[in-house]
């Protein structure tokens, strides 16, 4: 019994659905310089439901993915800045924060999703794409996943892939 539970839980705090990494450019720049772009928050898998910039929602989830990402890439060495310039990768990240499902029987055991594709630019030009995501339940929402796993995640991608 025991070992389902942990099972389970393992379950509930792990990552899954990511897509491999997409290297747009023969090879990577190396830089520690980091613009944190735009960020476009959804409500569901398929990119359909937008969540507008003035809604509450946004507000909370857009603010803790910023606020934590500066925190982690502080951490890793990275120098945030306000305005690109030629040698800083731009952040662009779409946010798919699908909650787990209510209702039905094992209601309490569903899962949803929270997902982060980021887009990095330098100089206007894709260099390079990947998503990190984590699943959410009741006890463990989006905005908690995003903090805990998926931001840490991203930061720690970009640090391997750019940091020189």
């Amino acid at each position: 019994m025991a070992l389902v539970f942990s099972a389970i839980i393992s379950v509930f705090l792990s990552g899954c659905a990511a897509m491999r990494p997409i290297q747009h450019v023969e090879k990577l720049p190396k830089t520690n310089k980091v613009v944190i772009g735009e960020i476009i928050l959804f409500k569901d898998l398929k990119d359909k439901k937008q969540v507008a910039s003035a809604h509450p929602d946004y507000q909370k989830v857009a603010g803790l993915y910023k606020a934590e990402l500066v925190r982690e890439l502080n951490k890793k060495g990275f120098l945030i800045q306000d305005m690109a310039d030629g040698e800083s990768l731009v952040l662009k990240t779409k946010i798919n924060n699908y909650p787990a499902p209510l209702g039905g029987l094992l209601g309490i055991l569903a899962m949803g999703l929270v997902i982060a594709r980021v887009e990095v630019y330098i100089n206007d030009e894709l260099v390079y794409t990947f998503e990190e995501a984590a699943n959410t339940t009741l006890g463990f929402p989006g905005k908690l996943q995003l903090r805990w796993r998926v931001v840490p995640q991203v930061a720690k991608r970009l640090k391997r892939q750019f940091f020189p």
